[in-house]
């Protein structure tokens, strides 16, 4: 058992965890112990270089969760999926998983449960849908700043601070334990966060095809998301600038 030093719970096992967490967290990827998962700017006549043009190696991903799609009828009301996603917010932190109930989650939207359930097929798809949510309030769009460094640190400094200021840190401690026993949930939450990934192999990809990362986009992204959760989660240490910063350069 490994306990969860920031929020107090208890997990069964780090390769129990919902996210891809490598499983060292090295300050590079790449064989430099100097750098973080980009290199500094190569010149443009540098043979590492990678011009406009040149074709990029095909990703691997996954699916981003949404709620179900809407069937053939009267539109779906957005305001009722907003009271839905934070009734189920409210009451994970009131009831921890095992005691959230979808009857709790309508009874505090104000709604029925077959309205719960036209939205989300079960428990697991609904909490899921309640970090999306934290992580798009978190980094609603893609930084586009025009340096890809700027753009990383942008992304990586507003999921630290989700983490500590508001109940995302507490909503994800809270499934990592669940997730273990519950594929559902597992597989889910593993689905939810890939859209922290798909904003980031954005950001990677124009960090490739600007010379400046000469490893797997996955990899990279593990190192900087892995990082940040394994630090926030699993250590007392704060996710601060330096840490981040480290993570990237």
């Amino acid at each position: 058992m490994v306990r969860c030093r920031r929020v107090g719970h208890r997990v069964q096992r780090l390769g129990a965890l919902p996210l891809r967490l490598p499983r060292s967290l090295p300050r590079h990827v790449g064989g430099d112990p100097r750098h973080g998962v980009l290199l500094r700017p190569l010149r443009r006549d540098h043979p590492g270089h990678v011009g406009p043009g040149r074709r990029l190696p095909a990703l691997r991903g996954r699916r981003a969760v949404t709620p179900s799609s809407p069937g053939p009828g009267r539109p779906r009301d957005p305001a009722v999926d907003r009271s839905i996603i934070e009734a189920a917010r409210q009451e994970l932190a009131r009831s921890g998983y095992e005691g959230l109930t979808m009857g709790a989650v309508a009874s505090r939207a104000g709604v029925g449960r077959p309205t719960v359930y036209r939205r989300f097929t079960n428990k697991a798809a609904l909490l899921a849908a309640v970090v999306v949510d934290s992580l798009a309030e978190a980094n609603p769009v893609e930084p586009a700043t025009g340096d890809v460094v700027t753009d990383l640190e942008e992304v990586l400094g507003n999921l630290a601070r989700a983490l500590t200021a508001s109940d995302l840190g507490a909503a994800v401690a809270d499934l990592i334990g669940p997730a273990s026993r519950d594929p559902d949930l597992s597989e889910a939450l593993t689905l939810a966060l890939e859209n922290r990934r798909d904003l980031l192999r954005s950001i990677l990809r124009r960090a490739r095809t600007e010379g400046r990362l000469h490893t797997d986009i996955e990899t990279a992204i593990d190192v900087l998301l892995g990082g940040v959760y394994f630090r926030h989660l699993m250590t007392p240490t704060p996710v601060d600038d330096d840490y981040r910063k480290s993570l990237i350069l």
